[in-house]
């Protein structure tokens, strides 16, 4: 008898996962290009300048900032290295999507697709806040730059706090696109939860080799009484002895 372990049910395939990863980057590059782009950026640092504090919650949205502005050009060192934090920041959102995205259950996994796309923004946001805040150390007269470092940081992992909903909501929305794309297994009916296929009948035991056994109760085909049946045509046993008489003749 052989053991064959069940089959598992189809799971999310790599191009929906992939579409996954692109729908929570969207809305995140959506944000750098109209708030981290050089003009936002000149425009919030003179209302900056003239105490506008109102304004202050914007600057949490320009976190994906390009890295250069017209208005106090920073040295190149800086540039660099904040351009590629926010490239950073972006590549690995579509990444952990993707890989989040693999582990959502096809049928049942909308909530889970919302929340990966919530966490891979977070990370990417956090870790492309760290590699930010090394450029300050290109400034040779600035004040604490481990602590501009940390706050950083903590920018990074703001904005994927309050804006990787952004992500979330379209990673579920690709998520619900492309559910109804999966390809399923062969006889696996679609809304039916999922159990595995019936096990094949056991074969009766027997030695390597040695025909099938006969159900009980039926002979196989030719075979052979186990001993004489009377009418049969076989040899009859002779009659039992009387004790009234002489034995009869052989």
């Amino acid at each position: 008898m052989t053991f064959r372990p069940p089959a598992s049910p189809p799971g999310p395939p790599a191009p929906r996962a992939f579409l996954i990863g692109l729908a929570t980057v969207l809305p995140l590059v959506v944000l750098a290009v109209l708030f981290g782009n050089p003009w936002f950026r000149d425009w919030w640092f003179r209302q900056h300048e003239f105490r506008n504090d109102y304004l202050q919650p914007i600057q949490s949205v320009s976190f994906l900032d390009w890295g250069f502005t017209r208005y106090g050009q920073p040295p190149m060192g800086y540039v660099v290295i904040d351009l590629f934090g926010t490239l950073l920041a972006l590549g690995l959102t579509v990444l952990l999507a993707a890989l989040a995205g693999r582990t959502v259950d096809p049928r049942r996994g909308a909530f889970g697709a919302l929340v990966s796309g919530w966490w891979a923004a977070l990370v990417a946001c956090g870790l492309g806040g760290f590699v930010k805040g090394l450029a300050t150390f290109q400034y040779d007269d600035l004040p604490a730059p481990a602590r501009l470092l940390w706050s950083a940081t903590e920018s990074g992992l703001a904005f994927g706090f309050f804006y990787g909903w952004l992500g979330g909501l379209a990673a579920l929305l690709a998520f619900l696109v492309g559910r109804g794309r999966t390809p399923r297994a062969a006889g696996y009916p679609a809304g039916a939860p999922y159990a595995p296929p019936p096990a094949p009948p056991a074969a009766p035991y027997g030695p390597p080799g040695a025909p099938p056994a006969a159900p009980p109760g039926w002979g196989g085909p030719g075979t052979p009484p186990p001993y004489p049946q009377p009418g049969w045509g076989g040899p009859q046993p002779p009659p039992a002895p009387r004790g009234d008489g002489p034995p009869p003749p052989a």
